[in-house]
């Protein structure tokens, strides 16, 4: 009888630790997840602003390379006349 008594105090035990066991390692994967999570959408803003800066150079180098390119042919035109 005793030993009846040990084995299923044993197995409760066993079956209240493996849910124990569970929860922790849920627990732990949720919190990699959001980490994972918060640690990737930083780095997308960081390439999105470094995307967005090369951008707004590309359009300011672009400008000016027209702009030197327009006053260029007016002054072409200027000394034709």
């Amino acid at each position: 009888m005793k030993l009846i008594v040990d084995l299923e105090d044993m197995t409760a035990d066993y079956d209240m630790n493996t849910k124990v066991a569970e929860i922790i390692r849920e627990e732990i994967e949720s919190k990699v997840r959001n980490l994972v999570r918060a640690q990737f959408k930083e780095a997308r803003k960081t390439v999105e602003a470094k995307v967005a800066a090369a951008v707004a150079e590309s359009i300011r180098s672009l400008k000016a390379d027209r702009i030197r390119q327009i006053a260029a042919d007016l002054t072409e035109k200027a000394v034709r006349s």
